[in-house]
C-alpha cells in the first residue's frame, strides 16, 4: 500500500506565494469555466478577511485552502484549490480535514460550495460526509447551478469547541454558554422572529407572519447569505434585519446578534 505523501500545511506567508497560488486557480477547473480570472483568482486569496493555507509537498505548492472565519460565516470552506498532476492522491481530503479541524475550533457547522458540473468533488464530499443544504440555479454561469454543501457536529446551543486549550475557543464557549444558560432558566426570555409581510420576496424558503425561534430562522437565512456569499456580498452583523423581521422575548436591542466568534473579533487580545 502507498503511503500518502509528505504534506506541509501554512498560512499563506507572502506576495510571491499568493501570486502562485491565484495562478493555479486561475489555470484550474471548475475556476476556467466559472471565468475566474487571474486578477479575481489573486484579490479572493489576498481578501484581508480570509485565512489562507498553502500545501506544500517534496516537489512544491501542492495546493491551497480558503477559509471564511469571520462575521456570520465562521466555518465556510470558500476554495479548495489542487495542482492537476497531485490530484488523485488524497490531498483533497487531507485539505478538507484541515479545514475541518479548523473551524471545529469555532463552530459545529462546516460549509461548503460546489458546481453542478464538478461531479468528482461532489462525489468526494459526500462520501466526507457533506450533505446538500441548498441551490442556486443560473448563478455564476448559464446553465450551472452552485450547490450548498453542510457537515454538522450538532447545534449551536451544545456546541464546545474541541480544542479546549485555546484561549479564543474557551472564551467563545463561556459566553454562548451564560447565555444559553439564562435563558433556558426563564423560558420567557426565548427569542421569537416572524417575518413581515412586506418583504416576503425576500425570504423566499420562509412563511410571512409565523413565530418561529429567532435561531431556526437565523440559521435558514444564513444558509441562503452563505450562498450569496459567492459574488462578495457584504457580511453584516446581524443576520436577521430588524426592518425585515419582528421580535419577542428578545434582547434589548431588538433582534439577535451573530456571537463574536470571529477572529476580527479577538484581535485586539492577539
Amino acid at each position: 500500500m502507498t503511503s500518502a505523501p509528505a504534506l506541509l500545511i501554512e498560512r499563506l506567508a507572502n506576495e510571491a506565494e499568493a501570486q502562485a497560488c491565484a495562478r493555479l486557480m486561475a489555470s484550474s477547473e471548475p475556476w476556467i469555466t466559472l471565468g475566474r480570472t487571474y486578477e479575481t483568482s489573486l484579490r479572493m486569496v489576498q481578501d484581508p478577511t480570509r485565512e489562507v493555507y498553502v500545501a506544500r509537498d517534496d516537489v512544491g505548492l501542492a495546493g491551497f485552502l480558503i477559509l471564511c472565519m469571520t462575521g456570520a460565516f465562521v466555518g465556510y470552506i470558500q476554495t479548495i484549490c489542487i495542482q492537476s498532476d497531485r490530484r488523485g492522491q488524497g490531498l483533497g481530503s487531507r485539505l478538507v480535514q484541515f479545514a475541518e479541524d479548523r473551524i471545529l475550533e469555532e463552530s459545529p457547522n462546516v460549509f461548503m460550495c460546489v458546481s453542478s458540473f464538478n461531479h468528482d468533488a461532489q462525489r468526494l464530499y459526500e462520501r466526507l460526509g457533506y450533505r446538500v443544504v441548498g441551490e442556486l440555479t443560473n448563478y455564476i454561469v448559464e446553465g450551472y447551478s452552485e450547490i450548498l454543501l453542510r457537515k454538522t457536529r450538532g447545534p449551536l446551543a451544545t456546541f464546545a469547541p474541541e480544542k479546549r486549550g485555546s484561549a479564543r475557543a474557551e472564551v467563545w464557549r463561556t459566553v454562548r454558554g451564560e447565555d444559553r444558560i439564562e435563558e433556558q432558566e426563564d423560558g420567557s426570555h426565548m427569542r421569537e422572529a416572524r417575518l413581515r409581510p412586506e418583504f416576503a420576496d425576500l425570504y423566499p424558503t420562509l412563511t410571512p407572519g409565523q413565530w418561529e425561534p429567532a435561531a431556526r430562522i437565523a440559521e435558514v437565512v444564513l444558509a441562503r447569505l452563505l450562498l450569496l456569499e459567492i459574488s462578495e456580498a457584504p457580511i453584516q452583523e446581524r443576520i436577521l434585519n430588524e426592518e425585515h423581521f419582528e421580535f419577542r422575548g428578545e434582547t434589548p436591542d431588538g433582534a439577535p446578534r451573530i456571537p463574536r466568534t470571529s477572529r476580527a473579533a479577538d484581535r485586539d487580545d492577539e
